[in-house]
C-alpha cells in the first residue's frame, strides 16, 4: 500500500492589499479527529470517530478565513447533545482542559455509567472566540460553536474461562425453558449467537428457523424479575419432543473499525424428563423491542424493526401483523403493511425491514401479535434517525443595505421536503435553533421572523459584518452548524459575475474555475468580495477522490481562480462537479464537469473473518489502512472543501451554501 503524502497549495490571489480589503469573513469553523492506523478512524463523513479502547484520540478544531485575527479556544464534552451548546448544558457537559486549536484525549476509557470524570464515549464541541486588533483596540469579531463530534470508544473483554455446559430435564408442553448467555460489558455491545443441533449429530442449524424460539434482545419490556428474562437468553415455548438437543451460544463482537471476535460461552444439553404436561396454556407476553441500527447513513441502509412476545409459536398459534400510521381525513390510524418490495417481513413474521426512505421520518410503526381472541400491541417503532451525508453545512454570504430586509433561505438539498433517495445531504426528522453575532433568536426574538426555511430581519447600519449560526440536530445523535457573514454595504450590487470552468488531465482530472467582475462600483470598492464556489453535491465520494485544492479566502479583486484535483481511480460512481461565481450578493448560473468513474473491484462485498482472539484478521489490517488514508484525505480536505461553497444569495442559481432550517414535525420546536 503506497504512503499518501499531501502537499497542501495554497493559491493567494491577488489583491489591491491586504490591509484594503475590509470584506466580511467567510469562517468555515469544523471539528474532527486524527486517525491512527489500526487504532482510530473518522466515520459518516465526520460525525463520529472511532476509537479503540487505551488509545490516544486527537480532536482538531479549524476555523477557516481567519488569518490576521487571534482565536482562543474552550473544549467541552457531553452525554446529551440537543437543542443547545455543550457549553449551556450546565451540568450534563464538562469544560476540558484544552485551550489551542487540537485537544488530545489519552488513553480513551469507555463504561456503561457514562462517567463525565472518568468516561471518553461522549461528544464534543469546540468554541472559538475571534478578536482582531491588539492593545486597547482588540474587538470581539465572533464567537463561534462547531459541530457536535461523537467519540465511540471501542471496547471489548473476551469472557473468562472455558465454555460452560448445562444439563436440562424437561417435562413436554412446559411453556418456557429458559436457556441463559451471559453477555460481557462491551462497547458496541455483544450478541448472543444460538446455535441447534440433535444430540450425537455434529450438523447445527441457526435457532432463527425455529418458530418457538426466540433470543431475548434489548430493549427488555418485561423486565420484572418474576418472569426471568435477561439479554442474550434463549427461549424455548411449547417445549415438544423435537425440541430436545444442544443448544450452543457464542458471543460475537464487532468493533467500528472491522474487528470481530466470537467465542463460544455456553452449551446447554436439553433433554425429555419423559413427563408430558397437560391443559398448561399461558396468556401472551411482549418480551423484547428491537430496532436496528443506530442511525442510516447510505441510501442502501435498512431499519429493522422486531417484536417478540412469549408463549406462542409464531406462524402457527399466533400470527405477527405489522402497521403503519397513515392520516385518514385528519385522524391517524393503523394500517397492515402489505409485504413486497418495500418491506420485507423474516424471522416468521416477527421482523419487519425496509430500506431507507427520507419520507418515513416521523412516521410510527407498530406491531400486532394475534393469538386466538388475544391480542397485544407493541408500539412507537419508527425507521432508524438518518444521519446526513455530510457532517458539516457549508458556509453561506449574504448581503444587504442598512436598513433593509435581509432573508436567508434554505438551500434545496437541506431541507427535509426530499422524498427519494439518492440525496447529498438530508436533515430528515431534525430540529434547529439559531445564533445572531452569538444571541440565541427564536421566534419569539423581536425584529425576526424565524420558521422552517428561513430567517428574516432588517439590519443596520452601527456593523458592516454580522455572523449568523444555525445549528441542526437530533437529541443525542449529532449537531450539524453553518456560519453565515451578512455584508452591509452602502449601496445596493446586483452585478452577475460571469464564469468560465475546464476540465482536464487524465486519471487525474483537474477543474478549473475562474470568476471575473467588469467593473466594481466606487461606493463597494474594498468591501466587496468574490469567491468561486464547488458544489461536489453531486460527487459522493469527493472526500475520498479528492487529491488537492485550491484554498480561496476570497478576494477584494475583480478576478479569483480556483481548481482541484480529483483522482478517477477512487471513483466508484461518476462525479458531477458544478460551478459558480459568486459576489457577497449574488450567484452565476452553475458551469459543471462530469468525472466517470475509474475504479475496479468497488462491489467485492469483503467482510471480516471471526477469530477467537482480541487481534485484527489479516483482511481488517489492510481495510483499516485504507480507511486511516482516506481518513487523512478528509481532515486535509475539509478545511478547504468548507470554502467551496459559499455566497449563496437570493438569484435562481442553486448553490449549495445557502442557510438552511430545520424543525420537526411540531413547528414550534426551537
Amino acid at each position: 500500500m503506497r504512503a499518501i503524502l499531501f502537499t497542501v497549495v495554497l493559491l493567494l490571489v491577488a489583491r489591491t492589499s491586504e490591509q484594503a480589503c475590509s470584506r466580511c469573513r467567510t469562517f468555515d469553523l469544523w471539528l474532527g479527529c486524527q486517525t491512527e492506523e489500526n487504532k482510530v478512524i473518522s466515520l459518516y463523513n465526520g460525525h463520529k470517530c472511532a476509537a479503540v479502547e487505551n488509545s490516544n484520540v486527537n480532536l482538531n478544531c479549524t476555523l477557516g478565513d481567519a488569518d490576521g485575527l487571534t482565536l482562543e479556544y474552550q473544549w467541552f464534552k457531553s452525554s446529551k447533545v440537543g437543542g443547545q451548546s455543550l457549553a449551556s448544558m450546565g451540568s450534563d457537559a464538562k469544560q476540558i482542559n484544552c485551550s489551542s486549536a487540537s485537544c488530545s484525549l489519552n488513553e480513551v476509557k469507555y463504561s456503561s455509567e457514562a462517567n463525565l470524570e472518568e468516561h471518553d464515549s461522549l461528544f464534543y464541541q469546540c468554541v472559538v472566540t475571534v478578536k482582531e486588533g491588539s492593545g486597547e483596540t482588540v474587538k470581539t469579531v465572533g464567537t463561534f460553536y462547531s459541530n457536535v463530534l461523537a467519540v465511540d470508544v471501542q471496547k471489548y473483554e473476551a469472557p473468562v474461562g472455558e465454555m460452560t455446559s448445562t444439563l436440562h430435564s424437561v417435562d413436554i408442553g412446559t411453556a418456557e425453558v429458559k436457556l441463559s448467555c451471559p453477555l460481557p460489558d462491551t462497547n458496541p455491545p455483544s450478541t448472543a449467537v444460538w446455535t441447534y443441533a440433535k444430540v450425537g449429530e455434529s450438523n447445527s442449524s441457526s435457532i432463527s428457523d425455529r418458530a418457538n424460539m426466540m433470543v431475548v434482545q434489548n430493549t427488555i419490556i418485561s423486565t420484572e424479575a418474576k418472569f426471568g428474562y435477561t439479554e442474550g437468553m434463549l427461549v424455548i415455548m411449547n417445549f415438544k419432543a423435537e425440541d430436545v438437543g444442544v443448544y450452543k451460544c457464542s458471543i460475537r463482537h464487532e468493533t467500528l473499525l472491522g474487528v470481530v471476535n466470537q467465542k463460544d460461552v455456553a452449551s446447554h444439553v436439553v433433554a425429555s424428563s419423559g413427563i408430558t404436561q397437560t391443559s398448561v396454556s399461558e396468556g401472551l407476553r411482549i418480551v423484547s423491542k428491537v430496532q436496528n441500527p443506530a442511525l442510516l447513513f447510505n441510501d442502501t441502509d435498512t431499519t429493522t424493526l422486531t417484536c417478540l412476545g412469549s408463549n406462542l409459536i409464531a406462524g402457527e398459534t399466533a400470527q405477527h401483523y405489522w402497521q403503519k400510521a397513515e392520516s385518514v381525513n385528519g385522524v391517524i390510524v393503523y394500517k397492515n403493511i402489505t409485504t413486497g418490495a418495500d418491506y420485507q417481513v423474516s424471522n416468521h413474521g416477527r421482523s419487519l425491514t425496509f430500506t431507507k426512505d427520507y419520507s418515513l421520518a416521523g412516521t410510527t410503526f407498530r406491531c400486532q401479535i394475534q393469538k386466538g381472541v388475544d391480542s397485544i400491541l407493541i408500539n412507537d417503532f419508527h425507521q432508524a434517525p438518518i444521519i446526513p451525508k455530510s457532517g458539516y453545512i457549508p458556509t453561506g454570504v449574504q448581503c444587504g443595505t442598512t436598513n433593509s430586509s435581509v432573508t436567508a433561505s434554505v438551500d434545496e438539498l437541506l431541507t427535509a421536503d426530499v422524498s427519494k433517495t439518492g440525496v447529498v445531504q438530508v436533515l430528515a426528522g431534525s430540529s434547529y435553533y439559531w445564533k445572531i453575532d452569538n444571541t440565541d433568536i427564536n421566534k419569539f426574538s423581536e425584529g425576526y421572523t424565524v420558521s422552517s426555511s428561513s430567517l428574516q430581519w432588517t439590519t443596520t447600519g452601527n456593523e458592516q459584518c454580522h455572523y449568523l449560526q444555525n445549528f441542526k440536530y437530533i437529541d443525542n445523535l449529532y449537531s450539524v452548524q453553518q456560519i453565515m457573514a451578512v455584508s452591509v454595504l452602502p449601496e445596493e450590487y446586483k452585478t452577475v459575475p460571469s464564469l468560465e470552468m475546464t476540465e482536464s488531465g487524465g486519471d487525474i482530472a483537474t477543474i478549473t474555475c475562474t470568476a471575473t467582475l467588469d467593473s466594481i462600483p466606487d461606493a463597494l470598492q474594498d468591501k466587496l468580495g468574490l469567491s468561486v464556489l464547488f458544489d461536489v453535491g453531486g460527487c459522493v465520494e469527493y472526500t475520498t477522490a479528492v487529491v488537492e485544492v485550491s484554498e480561496n479566502l476570497g478576494t477584494c479583486d475583480k478576478t479569483v481562480t480556483r481548481w482541484m484535483k480529483i483522482d478517477k481511480k477512487q471513483l466508484c460512481s461518476e462525479c458531477v462537479v458544478k460551478c459558480a461565481a459568486a459576489t457577497s450578493c449574488i450567484a452565476s448560473v452553475e458551469k459543471s464537469v462530469t468525472i466517470p468513474a475509474g475504479k475496479e473491484n468497488c462491489n467485492s462485498g469483503q467482510t471480516g473473518a471471526i477469530t477467537d482472539e482480541n487481534s485484527f484478521p489479516g483482511w481488517g489490517i489492510a481495510l483499516i489502512l485504507i480507511v486511516v488514508i482516506l481518513g487523512v484525505i478528509f481532515i486535509s480536505a475539509i478545511f478547504f472543501y468548507t470554502y467551496m461553497q459559499r455566497q449563496q444569495n437570493n438569484s435562481d442559481g442553486k448553490i449549495l451554501g445557502a442557510t438552511v432550517i430545520k424543525v420537526t414535525a411540531e413547528e414550534d420546536k426551537m
